[in-house]
Order: structure tokens, then sequence, then C-alpha cells
């Protein structure tokens, strides 16, 4: 099963309202799970999202990146070795 994981909230109010609606329209059309993992509040409540949210702290990072041994291998890398910014951004190409 496919599912998208938006660690929010993006540093541009406008790009992370962006990838909420292009969430929102991921799920419509093709019936996609989509979530938001809040590691960072900045811009506010979200409202009208069709997925789930999570609030979370940095531990976050650990659980779905460190410790994610099939994403590194399909990335080529050693996670650890990128940034979270970087990471942030594979995470939202789609948003893109």
């Amino acid at each position: 099963m496919i599912k998208i994981r938006y660690y929010a909230d993006d540093l541009s109010e406008q790009r992370h309202e962006k990838i909420i609606k292009l969430l929102n329209e991921i799920h419509n059309r093709h019936r996609i799970l989509v979530e938001i993992t809040r590691v960072r509040a900045w811009h506010g409540p979200i409202s009208a999202f069709r997925g789930s949210i999570e609030y979370l702290s940095e531990d976050a990072w650990k659980r779905d990146f460190c410790r994610n041994k099939d994403l590194s291998r399909n990335l080529g890398e050693r996670l650890p070795r990128f940034s979270k910014v970087e990471a942030e951004k594979i995470c939202s190409l789609s948003a893109q």
C-alpha cells in the first residue's frame, strides 16, 4: 500500500499550504493514503485535510529516517549523511 507523508511545517507558509492542497488532491484523485507529521507547527492549525495528522517531536526524524534501511538503500546513500533539510526536500518532491 502506498502512503505519502509530509513532515510539516515547511518554512514557507505558501509552500506549506500548497503541499497540503496537493496531498488532498492526490487522495481525492488516486485514493492514496496521505498523512501529515507535524514536527514544527509554525503556521497555525490545518483544516480541511483528508488524511491523518500526528504531532511529534524531532523523534519522528529518528523513527522514519535514521533507522529506515529500505529508504537508505533506495536513496543510495546512508541517511545520516543527509541533513534534515535535505531529507525534508526528498519527502516533499511530489509537491513541487
